[in-house]
């Protein structure tokens, strides 16, 4: 069965939309990846946004982060393509364009 990390993996375009550290930036892309049992890596090819991974966890429609500084949001029921991250201070909103092909 599909966990948390297969339904969320995929490639995602989008834009930061604040940083604390930097300005906004259009034309993000950012992949992410199932590495483990409901967990993720993240990367993106923009240099403020680093790799990190991120364990999920489902609230109600929601999948995010289970813990760690990171935010990580995904509405299953009402955006199911559209993520939501916050990494190092830097908040980034997309949509998915591609999702890895079925194992």
């Amino acid at each position: 069965a599909a966990d948390l990390a297969d339904r969320v993996a995929g490639t995602y375009k989008g834009a930061v939309i604040s940083d604390a550290r930097g300005s906004s930036r259009d034309n993000v892309t950012i992949t992410v990846t199932r590495v483990g049992a409901n967990k993720v890596e993240v990367k993106s090819g923009y240099a403020r946004i680093p790799s990190v991974t991120i364990p999920l966890e489902k609230a109600m429609d929601a999948i995010l982060a289970a813990n760690g500084p990171y935010v990580f949001l995904l509405d299953t029921v009402r955006s199911p393509d559209r993520l939501d991250l916050t990494i190092d201070d830097a908040s980034w909103s997309g949509t998915r364009v591609a999702s890895p092909a079925p194992k």
